[in-house]
């Protein structure tokens, strides 16, 4: 062969082995290929019933084991940063119609078994051995150590449950989920334990509930002497009466509960004995070392309490859980609201119908106890207190009409002002201010009321303001002689009008104060001092 037929030939092979498939095995030698073969060594007997392990072709094992009946992974995490998982599951679901998808499913033929069956069992070693966490069986889920919910206990139904209970005598059907909103995974946060959402069903209200679990039990030492007769109080707040009443049950150690072999057995005895003392619309169960509960209503607020001494037994405290609405109003147009209440009124003959409805069970707040509170950041706007008091920057009738009302300290014989209106070019605004000013000088007092009437106008940088007194303004005072005057005025500024008193008394006033309330008519933005 001439040597342009010999570089052809090598040319074409060159270019075969370049546009051969890396993922084909065809044509190449074993020489070149054997060390990325995936093999299982069995004395060339093929796959039987013993799991063994798969190997590369040059030695390296896999985490895999597979035989003819099972498959087992052996994983080893030890990335020293980062997430690691022993086994990762992705896929893409990109259905047309209809069809039921799965990440992972299980199907057990249950035809002979002598003993329990579990579809999934979670294991974990903290250092003294594995020990159990979770077992799903046909029956139902088993926290090892904490107990199980069965179907019986949850209805089923996906991974949720419900059941109707009686609220101020009304039925509802409270819903539970086994994750998400988990029982087991509130209570390791130690705050809010019990389920957070329950739902519509069969014309039942939707109940939402923050939980009343804000306080735990930790078994510090069960050996230490403090324990021995300690008492564990609960004490709820129950709406099963109305009015609601409080209940408290206690358990006493050596008698319904005991300090037994450890922490973790003495949490155990001391949650079973509460569970036994108290039946019906609370659970307590122990994690480790600690007792824990979850109240359901109609128990609207729980209360876990000792007498032993924290090294024995420690009551803890969490922040109660509440039911919030966080949303991210960010849609570039459009309308948007974070939360909305439709519904629709039919009413057949009679009866009051009511779009909200706060109600507060209890009043005994020690501070300032609010039905409502509207606040932009952290400063309160609006509110309603349990007492029916309403507070608020401005009440705004109509486009043309608001109200303000506002407290302002004075100085004796001194000019102060009292509040500024915004003024634009073409403005005309007018109003009428009601007001008392209260003065003392510790030992007698005085009160002079009144209303004076405004008007301003704004054309370009030029203002005219005129103020009146309506009525001579009525005095009342305790000496029997002195005297407290006023003179109202308005001054013009950067765009803004501002309305001043000055109040002259005969007393040496300690105190000296105007308390008003303004009805503008217009639309501009009031600046209180």
């Amino acid at each position: 062969m001439g040597k342009l037929a010999t570089a052809a030939v090598i040319a074409l092979i060159a270019v075969s082995a370049l546009a051969q498939d890396p993922n084909d095995l065809t044509g190449r030698d074993p020489s070149d290929t054997y060390r990325d073969l995936l093999w299982r060594p069995n004395g060339n007997l093929g796959l039987d019933v013993e799991l063994r392990r798969i190997f590369s072709g040059n030695g390296i094992g896999s985490p895999f084991y597979i035989s003819t009946e099972k498959v087992r992974i052996d994983g080893l995490l030890n990335d020293a940063t980062g997430d690691e998982n022993a086994l990762t599951v992705n896929y893409e679901v990109d259905k047309a119609t209809d069809g039921v998808t799965s990440g992972i499913a299980i199907y057990a033929t249950q035809t002979n078994v002598p003993d329990t069956d579990s579809f999934l069992r979670a294991f974990a070693d903290d250092g003294s051995g594995m020990t159990e966490k979770l077992r799903l069986e046909v029956d139902g889920i088993t926290f090892p150590g904490v107990g199980t919910i069965t179907p019986n206990e949850y209805p089923v139904g996906a991974i949720a449950g419900s059941e109707t209970v009686t609220w101020f005598g009304v039925p509802y059907v409270r819903s539970y989920g086994i994750m998400g909103d988990s029982q087991i995974a509130l209570a390791l946060k130690g705050g809010d334990l019990s389920p957070v959402s329950h739902s519509l069903n069969a014309g039942y209200p939707v109940v939402l509930s923050g939980g009343e679990g804000g306080r735990w039990i930790d078994v510090v030492n069960y050996a230490d002497p403090s324990v021995d007769g300690s008492t564990v109080t609960f004490r709820y707040y129950s709406t099963l009466a109305f009015p609601p009443v409080w209940v408290s049950t206690t358990v006493t150690e050596g008698v319904e509960w005991q300090a037994a072999t450890s922490n973790t057995a003495t949490a155990l005895s001391l949650a079973e004995a509460l569970t036994t003392a108290i039946s019906g619309y609370v659970a307590f169960f122990s994690w480790g070392s600690s007792v824990y509960y979850f109240a359901f209503a109609p128990i609207m607020a729980g209360h876990l309490s000792t007498t032993a001494l924290a090294s024995g037994l420690d009551a803890k405290q969490a922040a109660q859980g509440d039911v919030r609405i966080e949303r991210m109003l960010g849609a570039a147009t459009g309308n948007e609201t974070a939360a909305t209440i439709e519904y629709e009124v039919d009413k057949l003959t009679s009866g009051d119908d009511t779009g909200l409805l706060v109600r507060q069970i209890n009043s005994n707040s020690p501070g300032a106890s609010l039905l409502i509170d509207g606040q932009v950041g952290t400063s309160s706007k609006f509110s309603v207190s349990n007492t029916g008091h309403v507070t608020a920057d401005s009440l705004q009738l109509d486009a043309s009409l608001r109200q303000w009302a506002d407290t302002v300290t004075l100085a004796d014989d001194s000019v102060t002002d009292v509040l500024d209106v915004a003024m634009t070019d073409g403005s005309m605004i007018g109003g009428k201010i009601t007001y008392t000013i209260a003065g003392t000088d510790g030992t007698d007092s005085q009160s002079l009321s009144g209303s004076v009437t405004f008007s301003a106008v704004r054309k370009g940088a030029a203002y005219s303001v005129a103020i009146a007194e309506d009525v001579t303004p009525v005095l009342a005072e305790s000496s029997g002689s002195s005297s407290l005057t006023d003179v109202w005025t308005m001054a013009s500024g950067t765009d803004k009008v501002t309305v001043r008193v000055n109040a002259d008394s005969s007393l040496t006033t300690t105190s000296l104060s105007v308390r008003y309330q303004l009805q503008l008519n217009g639309s501009n933005v009031i600046t209180k001092k």
